[in-house]
């Protein structure tokens, strides 16, 4: 009986063994071939974005110079022939003028937005003397903002995309002020184990806690900015320079006080 046991005691173990393999096997298999799904979705994905990126260039580029002939003419007009147009008339010539130069600012925008990554290689950029920079070229419309600027760190990235990345959300941070309130733009970086994690933060308008995923779309504009300046496409660019560097980007706001920025950057970035 001990013997018989014995036996089948080692029988049902090797059985057991085996079913282990085999569904291990199959649980390998499975993983293997999604990943190779999620691979080529990507690849198609990547394929596709680039596709997209190339005709948005050739269309917004093969725009502009009707857009200039608009503005030319509008100009023309203006300058030569304004006094003898009605107020009617000049009315249109206004609506008319403004509206190309609105066109114009946003075939700008996207064809930056088709550049990213574009512009040069990545190199040690002095984040510190970056923002300085930036800030420096905002000029008097930064006349009466306080900034208060934390030790930032040296990063490999891409200089370019990454002074426009500062400039947007700086320049939103002064632009989008609360009416007799001086602004006050706080940058901060932490160092954590395998990446930066940066803050930009005012003391601004703020927006709907609702919005805080929706702001990242291309053409989205906030309630509160339909009385100031702009395309709706910097905060998307924005979004795509930090996924350039391999990082992610998000907001938290509320209404009447302020918003802070998030974004991170990994220290080692991977290969394209």
């Amino acid at each position: 009986d001990e013997y018989l046991i014995s036996n089948c005691s080692r029988i049902m173990k090797y059985e057991n063994e085996q079913e282990k393999t085999k569904h291990s096997q199959f649980l390998e298999f499975a993983v293997s071939l999604r990943t190779a799904e999620l691979e080529e979705r990507n690849a198609e994905l990547k394929a596709s974005n680039k596709e997209l990126e190339s005709l948005v260039y050739a269309v917004s580029h093969d725009i502009k110079q009707p857009i200039r002939t608009i503005l030319n003419f509008s100009s023309l007009l203006k300058d030569g022939k304004i006094e003898s147009l009605d107020d009617e008339g000049k009315l249109y010539l206004d609506f008319v003028a403004n509206s190309a130069a609105h066109l114009h600012e946003l075939v700008n925008d996207m064809l930056s937005y088709s550049e990213i990554g574009s512009y040069g290689n990545r190199e040690e950029v002095d984040v510190n003397a970056l923002v300085k920079n930036v800030i420096a070229e905002l000029g008097d419309e930064a006349k009466d903002a306080q900034f208060e600027i934390a030790e930032l760190p040296m990063l490999k990235a891409f200089p370019t995309e990454l002074t426009d990345l500062f400039e947007n959300l700086i320049n939103n941070a002064i632009k989008y002020r609360r009416e007799g309130v001086p602004p006050v733009v706080s940058i901060t970086c932490e160092e954590k184990e395998d990446e930066f994690l940066f803050s930009i933060q005012d003391n601004g308008r703020g927006f709907n806690a609702n919005c805080e995923r929706e702001i990242f779309g291309m053409f989205r504009r906030l309630e509160n900015a339909s009385d100031s300046e702009g395309t709706g496409i910097g905060l998307a660019q924005c979004k795509k320079i930090v996924e350039l560097h391999e990082g992610v980007i998000w907001a938290k706001s509320q209404q009447g006080a302020g918003s802070t920025f998030y974004f991170t950057i990994p220290h080692v970035l991977l290969p394209l």
